[in-house]
């Protein structure tokens, strides 16, 4: 099982992926993506799987519903992908996630689109979503989070 930061780490990973579909950002960040995933190599399997998203979300009758059902979807292959590293590997691997991470954050401000979750990819564990023009803060340890909040997944 995975230590929580890296748990948190996916579920930003994620996020990510379903706010860059559609943006102009969005073949950086596919093929970043799939670099990852193929571990400096594009991931033949991981580019069907992003452009899937992309189209599945694009085409979305419950718009809310499939962002939620995909960004769970991204975390679980994030999570996957880690915990099938051994110990350095993970390490090396989570740290270049991070840095994924602060590449498609910036290529999404620079293209005009908020980036709607921060810190929890650096396993300081808050959360922060958007949810129909506001933001929801709450943290991973917290009890009674906020409903809707990512951490409720």
């Amino acid at each position: 099982m995975l230590p929580e930061a890296l748990i948190a780490l996916a579920a930003s990973a994620g996020t990510a992926v379903v706010q860059a579909a559609g943006t102009d950002a969005w073949d950086v960040v596919r093929r970043r993506v799939a670099a990852w995933f193929g571990r400096g190599g594009e991931d033949g399997d991981a580019l069907a799987r992003l452009d899937h998203t992309a189209r599945v979300l694009g085409t979305a009758e419950d718009g809310p519903r499939e962002l939620a059902h995909q960004e769970g979807t991204w975390q679980v292959r994030f999570e996957t992908h880690l915990e099938r590293l051994d110990e350095p590997e993970r390490e090396s691997s989570a740290a270049a996630l991070r840095t994924l991470l602060e590449e498609i954050k910036q290529a999404l401000t620079e293209r005009g689109t908020t980036w709607n979750q921060t810190n929890i990819a650096h396993g300081q564990g808050r959360v922060f979503a958007s949810q129909g023009g506001s933001v929801i803060v709450t943290t991973l340890d917290d009890p009674n989070p906020n409903p809707g909040t990512v951490g409720e997944r």
